[in-house]
């Protein structure tokens, strides 16, 4: 069978939860025998070759430019994919594409994937609206009426969107029970019978106790929209000296890498490093703890990667698919959404007495198997046999 995945971005798996994901389950139906094609809409940035056949962009603009759409129609017609995973399914003109060849060949599918939580906006409009609108409009709309005027404006737009997805798409794929009854909340039952739920994956379990340093880390883009990268430098202020013994380690590339790198440097902060962009399994398998600071995820691929190697997460409860994941005290811990203090005080708990750290890393390890890269692939292949 032919397997076709269209994305938006580049193939990197080090850029994002969509691209390893891809990557992951790409490598898992072609190492079954299915005949893989992926589609970037970027027209640079490729760092990976993923396994199977690869294509992008020729032009920049994504789906904005005609060029890239006509080199992506020209792909499929000649390709003749049986299942089109769409990575995009808010891009409207990839979607219409797609959507236009599988009415025209009723033996395809079209399966549309959420990649995060629908209510990234409505439980964190306060902070978004203030990052993003001028300071003078901030003000205006920051009482009661402006957030309720704002909501309703954000319910009927994403309803309508959402609407779109599920008619243009024979199937939609979400991460999580949390993100049906958040989909519920906008469109109700509409055409609930293209709703499938089948998580992320993780390549495998990693029992490393032995390697464990006293490293907590972090790994994603430092930024201050959803990751909100803003908060790991007060976090380390209230535990480098609660824990001198231990060392903050940063993966990733973004926004506020250069601003943070200058604090740093100014306040002499110790124990404290930001490696860039790099391949997270060597850092996983040393580490004790992972600190997570997102104010959003659909379902975060470093809660399970940092699972699989027994690192315990600790994370904001600001999505719903936190629930879905962590187990509060048994397999990692949540708290009040960005109450630094709470989490820098369950932190110097864990880190002080390595006898718990080491019961709660075994069953971070134990709940990691339900998501193992075969277990994950067999539901995928048992959903393809289903929808055939």
């Amino acid at each position: 069978m032919k397997i076709l995945f269209v994305k938006s971005t580049a193939f990197d798996i080090n850029k994002g939860g969509v691209q390893r994901t891809t990557y992951k389950m790409g490598s898992y139906f072609h190492s079954i025998g299915y005949e893989v094609f992926y589609f970037s809409l970027k027209n640079s940035g490729h760092q990976h070759k993923y396994p199977g056949h690869q294509f992008n962009a020729i032009e920049p603009n994504g789906a904005s430019n005609k060029e890239n759409i006509a080199k992506l129609k020209a792909l499929i017609e000649k390709i003749s994919p049986k299942i089109i995973i769409n990575q995009m399914p808010y891009i409207k003109s990839l979607s219409k594409v797609l959507s236009d060849y599988s009415r025209k060949n009723t033996d395809v599918r079209l399966i549309g994937c959420l990649r995060n939580t629908l209510f990234s906006f409505k439980d964190n409009i306060k902070n978004t609206t203030k990052r993003i609108l001028p300071a003078s409009v901030f003000k205006i709309i920051n009482n009661k009426i402006g957030f309720s005027l704002i909501l309703a404006y954000h319910y009927f737009k994403h309803r309508s969107q959402l609407r779109t997805i599920l008619k243009r798409h024979d199937y939609f794929v979400l991460l999580t029970p949390a993100n049906k009854k958040e989909l519920e909340f906008f469109v109700g039952d509409f055409l609930s019978n293209k709703i499938a739920i089948i998580p992320n994956s993780i390549p495998n379990i990693e029992q490393c106790e032995a390697l464990k340093e006293n490293t907590l880390l972090f790994v994603g883009k430092i930024s201050e929209d959803h990751k909100r990268a803003d908060l790991l430098l007060p976090i380390w202020r209230l535990l480098v000296n609660r824990l001198p013994d231990w060392k903050f380690e940063i993966l990733g590339d973004g926004s506020l890498k250069e601003r943070i790198t200058k604090e740093i440097s100014l306040e002499n902060l110790k124990n404290i490093k930001l490696l860039g962009s790099q391949q997270p399994e060597p850092h996983y398998r040393k580490a004790k703890l992972l600190l997570m600071t997102s104010e959003k995820e659909g379902f975060p691929n470093v809660i399970l990667e940092a699972q699989s190697y027994g690192v315990i997460p600790f994370l904001f409860n600001s999505y719903m698919a936190v629930q879905d994941i962590i187990k509060n005290g048994e397999n990692g811990f949540h708290y009040p959404a960005f109450d630094i203090n709470k989490m820098v005080d369950g932190i110097e708990k864990i880190a002080k007495n390595d006898n718990l750290r080491k019961c709660i890393s075994i069953k971070c390890l134990d709940s990691a198997q339900d998501f193992t890269l075969d277990n994950v692939g067999r539901k995928w292949v048992n959903f393809f046999n289903q929808i055939a």
